[in-house]
């Protein structure tokens, strides 16, 4: 039992709130100097803060080029994977052969199209109606295999699963290199390949979020990244890591204490032998724990439907993140660009697919690691200059004014007057130790310039992406078009 609760905490380390958090880093920032102080919507954008330049400067030219080339090939070794599960699924419903990977190039090759269709009919037609197909497809899913499967199991498990991830999530964040051979090839084909994945999706993810989230506290942004898909996946991996494990279990010998000693009936069994060499491999194991339930012929057409659909949305995002990225920000980009985003992304899964042959997927999560790598250290700038630009804000400002006033207020009070004293409002001379802001200049820039751009009306500066500049009115000078806003 606790290998079992083990191996689903595993998957929620890899899966969960670590996950996400790197999402969050990206969503939060790119969402605060977007919406909160009116700057386009880039990474160059947060990151340019540290040296005090703005997004056209060829320093942050690299970092957006970085986060389109993450966003690329981490998305391109998504679709290939996914093609890969695809096509291994049409083989098994089908009752083809094994084609290698000219079928999941095919899938690939008509896919492409279904995406490039998606993106060129806009958001609202295209990504928003798949991914409400899909959410509905996959919640069925996951309701079938609780229901179908081992419920009771799944009750039990689910609870202790949770509980032993967040006990032993010190331990399994310290695991590393040195501590053995086994140690070493389980971080470099899971946990360190993962990582790179979630880092490689951050930029494309992280913009999204951002998107969504307008009008939500940073408290609101946080919990909500946090907890509401991490809580979902989980509990979707608990569901069907747990049904695999139990399926395994039913299948086998056990002693007094419910360790596995042998294999009982091989036929019902996911790893025949026991042991991991004999498990299916990653394309087809999702359709090994289907065959061993009820339907589990319809429920892998489903399947192959929910993996077809998540190959078109995410390409369709993604490209239209890269699109955006690499058009200055541009909220509304230019179809074509997107559509010719999509055919990189699709291209580089099949040069991968055509040149690994046998040891494609290995070459995809390598590709992962390789690219995802200098944008690993871009999220670290852009944590810190998050925090630089949260200590200058107008709330964060007064904040700090409120404590220093009502603590100097009250140490005054009681030099003065002892128990005996009513706070009041008088001014002070620059150099006092009572004065809350003796050294403090409120119009500096840095405190005056947060803002988003605004008319003499108080409406919102368009700003032009094909020129890189905001437009100003007519008759008004790029100065006096900004009016602060609380």
């Amino acid at each position: 039992m606790n290998a079992m609760k083990g191996a689903i905490a595993q998957s929620a380390l890899h899966w969960g709130v670590n996950a996400w958090a790197v999402y969050g880093i990206v969503g939060l920032a790119v969402a605060y100097i977007s919406y909160r102080r009116g700057r386009v919507p880039l990474m160059s954008s947060v990151v340019s803060s540290l040296w005090g330049g703005d997004h056209t400067s060829p320093a942050s030219r690299i970092i957006d080029a970085l986060a389109i080339i993450a966003t690329l090939f981490g998305t391109a070794a998504s679709l290939g994977i996914g093609a890969l599960q695809i096509a291994r699924g049409v083989e098994i419903v089908g009752g083809l052969g094994a084609a290698g990977n000219t079928l999941a190039l095919f899938i690939i090759t008509v896919l492409t199209i279904g995406t490039i269709i998606s993106a060129v009919s806009g958001v609202a037609r295209g990504i928003r109606m798949l991914s409400n197909i899909n959410m509905v497809l996959s919640v069925g899913l996951a309701v079938f295999f609780f229901v179908v499967g081992p419920t009771v199991f799944l009750i039990n498990i689910i609870p202790g699963a949770i509980t032993e991830y967040f006990g032993t999530m010190p331990d399994m964040l310290a695991a590393n290199m040195a501590e053995g051979e086994d140690m070493q090839a389980f971080l470099s084909a899971w946990t360190t390949f993962y990582w790179a994945w979630w880092v490689s999706w951050a930029p494309f993810v992280g913009v999204f979020v951002a998107k969504i989230s307008r009008g939500r506290t940073i408290r609101q942004f946080v919990l909500g990244v946090l907890l509401i898909p991490s809580t979902i996946i989980v509990l979707a991996f608990a569901i069907l890591g747990g049904t695999a494990i139990w399926l395994q279990r039913r299948a086998s010998e056990l002693d007094e204490l419910g360790n596995t000693v042998g294999i009982a009936a091989s036929e019902g069994a996911i790893a025949p032998d026991g042991t991991t060499d004999s498990l299916p491999l990653p394309a087809e194991i999702f359709y090994a724990v289907v065959d061993q339930l009820p339907g589990g012929g319809l429920v892998a057409t489903a399947v192959i439907v929910v993996l077809a659909i998540f190959f078109i949305t995410t390409a369709d995002s993604a490209s239209l993140v890269n699109s955006q990225l690499s058009q200055g920000g541009n909220p509304n980009p230019n179809r074509l660009v997107t559509a010719f985003w999509v055919l990189c992304m699709s291209g580089i899964a099949v040069v991968i697919l055509l040149f690994g042959g046998e040891n494609a997927l290995s070459g995809l999560q390598n590709l992962v690691v390789v690219t995802a790598t200098p944008f690993a250290v871009i999220l670290v700038a852009m944590a810190v200059a998050l925090v630089k630009e949260l200590r200058y804000d107008p709330m964060a400002i007064r904040d700090h004014f409120q404590d220093a006033a009502l603590e100097n207020a009250v140490k005054q009070g009681v030099t003065e007057y002892g128990d005996h004293f009513a706070l009041a409002i008088e001014p002070t001379t620059t150099d006092s130790e009572y004065a809350t802001g003796g050294d403090f200049d409120s119009t500096a820039p840095e405190f005056t310039e947060w803002y988003t751009r605004t008319d003499e009306d108080g409406n919102p500066v368009e700003y032009d992406y094909e020129r890189g500049q905001y437009i100003e009115p007519a008759g008004e000078s790029p100065t006096g078009a900004d009016t602060p806003r609380d």
